[in-house]
């Protein structure tokens, strides 16, 4: 499994990333802070009211560290391989989830969680590399080669 930060929206404490935007992408159980995971900051006693909602995260089961690598191949990216067991790459805006397809069902899930779960093929759909201005599931269906 992958997990992603995403920029919930656009400008605020996050003036270089629109809404969407992938922040940075790691493996399961990154270790995302109470600023960044809604259930940190109401395991840290806060109130869930009070949470700044700057970025969600998306989970994606079936796009393994080695996926998560590919959507990276090419950009400007930094890795930071300080800890092996949770390598973490940083790429600076070039992908974005178009959250604002999301259906009903899933920006509530999103918006009361603070992070939602999709499946390979909903991920592909709406993640855009904007390098090429495609959405992943037309990139990874062009032949290779």
């Amino acid at each position: 499994m992958s997990e992603y930060l995403v920029a919930a929206r656009s400008r605020g404490a996050l003036p270089d990333f629109q809404a969407g935007d992938v922040i940075i992408g790691g493996p399961d159980g990154s270790g995302w802070g109470s600023r960044e995971r809604k259930s940190a900051w109401i395991a840290a006693g806060r109130r869930a009211a009070d949470w700044p909602a700057h970025t969600v995260i998306v989970r994606v089961p079936l796009h393994n560290w080695a996926k998560t690598l590919e959507y990276a191949g090419g950009s400007t990216i930094h890795t930071d391989n300080t800890d092996p067991e949770f390598p973490v790459i940083l790429a600076f805006g070039r992908f974005n989830f178009a959250l604002s397809e999301l259906s009903g069902a899933e920006a509530a899930a999103l918006d009361a969680n603070g992070e939602i779960e999709l499946t390979d093929d909903r991920a592909d759909a709406l993640l855009t590399d904007r390098r090429f201005g495609l959405r992943m599931s037309i990139i990874f269906a062009q032949p290779q080669g």
